[in-house]
């Protein structure tokens, strides 16, 4: 028998579609998701390892601002999906310019359990915000860096800060001026390099860093109770 045109055509489209549940879709849609995730993550990593650290006077300055955007950036990233009505505050004075931290956050997590960690930063430390304090210097954090995040935390934000530098080496003076501040029930984290690149791969992971923070405050907090 002759295989007409129109044969060909109707046997061509009458072959059976793949069908695929919604559990294969659900796979397709989170595998794209982790790539993005990690493509994002990738970049900004690339970023942070290139970024120079310290510098005198104007170069010195150039270098901070460069650090300080790519910790907003990290920090944004990886924290919009743990939070209501997410926002990144700048850099902001009081009037008299003698207290400044370099951004914020409203710390209003969408996981309302108690024993969330942001909850749990609430209950222990009154953090209504997220205080972040950049310092982009090659060498150890000074008492003067914990005491120009300590002076600025306080009613109404609460009393937790976070250090974000490039080494988590602390001088004898700095060590001690946190474990004064925490006898007060204030709280101030440094994070370096290292533990900023954890939180990208947490991100990377969990889409968010709850988990991370839910173990950094955990291990922050053994010594206080």
């Amino acid at each position: 028998m002759a295989i007409t045109q129109k044969t060909v055509e109707k046997s061509s489209f009458d072959q059976p579609k793949p069908i695929i549940d919604e559990s294969e879709k659900q796979i397709i849609e989170n595998k794209e998701k982790y790539t993005i995730r990690k493509n994002k993550k990738n970049e900004l990593e690339a970023k942070l390892l290139k970024c120079p650290k310290g510098g005198k006077g104007k170069i010195g300055k150039i270098n901070g601002d460069k650090y300080e955007t790519i910790c907003k950036e990290i920090i944004e990233l990886t924290f919009a999906n743990s939070f209501k009505e997410f926002q990144i505050i700048p850099q902001h004075k009081n009037l008299s310019s003698s207290k400044r931290r370099d951004f914020s956050l409203k710390n209003s997590p969408l996981d309302t359990h108690p024993n969330c960690v942001w909850n749990l930063l609430k209950s222990s430390y009154q953090a209504e915000s997220i205080i972040f304090e950049c310092k982009n210097i090659g060498s150890k954090i000074k008492k003067e860096h914990v005491t120009q995040l300590w002076y600025y935390l306080g009613s109404p934000i609460g009393k937790f800060g976070v250090i974000l530098t490039r080494f988590k080496k602390l001088t004898k003076n700095a060590i001690s001026a946190l474990g004064r501040i925490e006898k007060d029930k204030y709280k101030i984290w440094v994070l370096d390099d290292t533990e900023l690149l954890k939180i990208l791969d947490c991100y990377v992971k969990n889409d968010n860093v709850t988990d991370y923070f839910s173990r950094l405050f955990t291990y922050n907090n053994q010594d206080s109770e």
